[in-house]
């Protein structure tokens, strides 16, 4: 005995109108709230449909000479997108078509029965021919057909539902088939929202019409104004997305160019530039920065920037790094003064060009310009972070002779001068003549086994060889004092070096005095360091003077204090003791 199916319960009481009243004044409060609290965004987001609404029913093109400039790349580049959807949906159109028409032959073959008209077969073929003879010749769609194109699709989804070429019976999957399959894909090809919002209109009157003189189902209707409703929420929203998207790539290629651009003028004016996360730590390593600081070879990335700074000086520097934190996520730049600290604890006056951005997750960079002002004038006129920053110079001896003059070190002397004033001096050192003039020193770290200078303070002479630049008998006495301390190999030796020949160029020779020390590198390999003033005839003031390495302000400043003369020549040099 077959079992009788059991039908539905379809009837609702009142418990199921309360509830659902339950929930509905819940999430009604809620959206009332929300629409209270969140006016302002809700009115840009309406204002942003209507006037993309607007501005795609008016037909603005590329080339509208009523936009801006950047409103007219905008709309080039959205087409360009389209063009790119436009190709891939006759492909996909293409393959779908070939896939049904397959399964179709196969029914065809076997003498199945089919639900589609005969009429709605042979316009299918029409589709597939067309659109693979799209694909094979694809420089037939082009931005300005894009619209003619989308208007024969919709035409064609719209004929389907006519009472030539499918039942009643079979109405409604048809409408939902094609709805799926053409009619929500082809709103990529259309480059005005309000086009398919007419066009979508149409399956929509033809399903109207046809309820006039038959039956038509309530779910083929239901269907139809579904479909209409879908297609044009979908069509404003692709519009709004890929515009949101096109000014977001163009701004974040303005943003990339502009900062391509500071970086590049900060390389030109400043001796390193450096990226700082927003904890004002190195992102990257950089080679400039690691030889300012006399530390080549060392990883500096990760590194806190304030390990750099004087550490008197680092309070007020993080101050003013950090001052556009709380402002608005924009490009902030400023310049100032501080001092840096390299890894033979000698103060170097720096200034520092900033520039402060934001990443397109958000996150706040900073772009710093280090620039070197010990022997250059400032190009940022403030006040400095030190009153110092003017370098002391040595006291002014004969021409022939460049050493201190009393036992205590200069840089020692001129210190307490500074702080304490001439009065503070013992009574030998007050008549002591402390010149303050801009840095002329001349400095080279000559590596004596390749016998070549491997830092300067003159870009000239770095990789020159010690012959080229001291003839050969300045490079035996060179040679000499080298072999003297590298017998000691200790670090508190000294020369006192005079008239020594050198020749920068074929114009500029001139012999010099000054002091020699063996000095340590941060790979640990000894050096042999020349440290000199710079004679008038060697100043040459067409040469740059933004160098890789800075002059070092002071030979005696680090790890020198008491320096006792002796008169123990040595092949024409003077061996000072430390």
């Amino acid at each position: 005995m077959d079992a009788v199916p059991r039908q539905l319960d379809t009837k609702l009481g009142s418990s199921f109108v309360g509830v659902c009243a339950a929930f509905q004044a819940l999430f009604l409060c809620r959206a009332i709230f929300l629409c209270f609290s969140r006016r302002d965004y809700l009115l840009d987001v309406a204002r942003s449909i209507l006037k993309t609404f607007v501005c795609s029913g008016c037909g603005s093109k590329p080339a509208d000479v009523s936009a801006t400039e950047d409103e007219q790349l905008v709309n080039q580049q959205i087409c360009e997108l389209r063009l790119q959807m436009a190709r891939l949906f006759m492909r996909y159109t293409c393959a779908l078509l070939g896939f049904f028409l397959f399964f179709q032959q196969l029914r065809v073959l076997q003498d199945a029965d089919r639900w589609i008209s005969n009429n709605a077969m042979w316009l299918v073929v029409a589709s597939f021919g067309a659109s693979g003879f799209v694909n094979l010749f694809s420089a037939l769609l082009t931005v300005t057909n894009l619209d003619v194109v989308y208007v024969v699709i919709s035409l064609c989804c719209t004929v389907q539902l006519s009472p030539w070429h499918v039942e009643l019976a079979d109405a409604t999957l048809t409408s939902i088939c094609i709805l799926g399959f053409a009619r929500l894909p082809a709103i990529a090809i259309a480059g005005r929202p309000i086009l398919v919002v007419a066009l979508n209109a149409a399956p929509l009157a033809l399903v109207s019409c046809r309820s006039i003189w038959e039956e038509v189902p309530p779910s083929f209707v239901n269907a139809e104004i579904s479909g209409f409703l879908v297609t044009s929420l979908a069509s404003l929203s692709l519009q709004a997305g890929l515009k949101r998207r096109t000014e977001h790539d163009l701004l974040y290629s303005k943003m990339a160019t502009n900062l391509k651009a500071a970086s590049s003028l900060l390389g030109l004016t400043c001796d390193a530039v450096v990226e700082l996360d927003g904890d004002l730590r190195v992102v990257q390593d950089s080679a400039a920065l690691a030889a300012m600081l006399l530390c080549a070879g060392s990883t500096l990335a990760g590194r806190d920037f304030r390990d750099f700074v004087q550490k008197s000086d680092a309070d007020q520097a993080l101050e003013l790094l950090k001052r556009f934190d709380g402002s608005q996520p924009d490009v902030n730049t400023q310049a100032f003064h501080t001092r840096l600290q390299d890894c033979d604890c000698n103060k170097i006056p720096t200034e520092v060009f900033q520039v402060v951005y934001r990443t397109t997750r958000g996150e706040a960079r900073h772009l710093i310009g280090l620039r070197d002002v010990t022997d250059q004038g400032c190009l940022v006129r403030g006040k400095s972070a030190d009153s110092s920053d003017i370098q002391l110079s040595y006291p002014m001896m004969p021409v022939d002779t460049l050493t201190p003059m009393t036992s205590q070190s200069v840089s020692t002397a001129a210190v307490s001068f500074s702080a304490t004033g001439p009065q503070a001096l013992p009574s030998s050192q007050r008549n002591v003549s402390v010149t303050r003039v801009q840095n002329k020193l001349l400095f080279m770290q000559m590596d004596m086994d390749r016998r070549v200078v491997s830092t300067s303070s003159r870009a000239i002479c770095v990789g020159r060889t010690l012959v080229d630049l001291f003839s050969a008998r300045g490079a035996e006495v060179l040679q000499s004092a080298w072999a003297e301390a590298s017998e000691s190999a200790t670090l508190s030796m000294a020369f006192r070096i005079k008239s020594l020949y050198l020749q920068l160029s074929m114009s500029a020779k001139e012999y010099v005095s000054g002091t020699l020390q063996l000095v340590q590198t941060a790979s640990g390999s000894l050096q042999l360091m020349l440290l000199c003033l710079t004679p008038p005839s060697l100043e040459d003031p067409m040469e740059s003077r933004a160098s890789s390495v800075r002059p070092l302000p002071d030979i005696h400043e680090a790890r020198r204090e008491g320096l006792h003369r002796t008169e123990e020549e040595i092949e024409g040099f003077v061996r000072v003791s430390l």
